[in-house]
């Protein structure tokens, strides 16, 4: 997974706003390449005692379910993906990260198809360590094409 900052008209109005502790770019950035891996293990390190998650179809998914999805056993392929991130908000021991991750699909034609999925990632520090307590993904639309 790659992960970069946007810059330019991004940060201009106000978005891409650099958190003060790095450790929580970090966080997301483990999040994404254990759930990319299937590494229930690592997850289980990353998650706060009470995550929860709304999926892309709009489910609630608590801790336990989350784990049980990405237990290696029901690993599967994974498209190439694309994470970015758009704004970095820290109020003292919470942190909220919004970014998209477009995701890289073969389409019938033989070609691909990029589709993205704003998230909305909420993390609290407890002790010294960041935990990620939410996390949520809204589909975006594709580009309608001229007419």
């Amino acid at each position: 997974m790659v992960h970069r900052r946007r810059s330019g008209a991004a940060r201009r109005h106000g978005v891409g706003a650099r958190p003060s502790d790095p450790a929580i770019l970090r966080l997301v950035q483990s999040f994404n390449e254990a759930r990319t891996r299937y590494d229930a293990k690592a997850l289980d390190g990353l998650l706060a005692s009470d995550y929860i998650e709304v999926s892309p179809l709009g489910e609630i998914d608590r801790r336990p379910a989350v784990l049980t999805f990405y237990a290696p056993e029901k690993a599967s392929q994974v498209p190439p993906m694309n994470f970015q991130t758009q704004d970095v908000r820290r109020h003292g021991d919470s942190a909220i990260v919004i970014g998209s991750v477009d995701y890289t699909l073969p389409n019938p034609n033989g070609g691909t198809v990029t589709r993205s999925v704003r998230v909305t990632y909420v993390e609290q520090r407890i002790g010294r360590e960041w935990k990620m307590m939410s996390v949520q993904y809204t589909g975006i639309q594709p580009p309608r094409p001229a007419s």
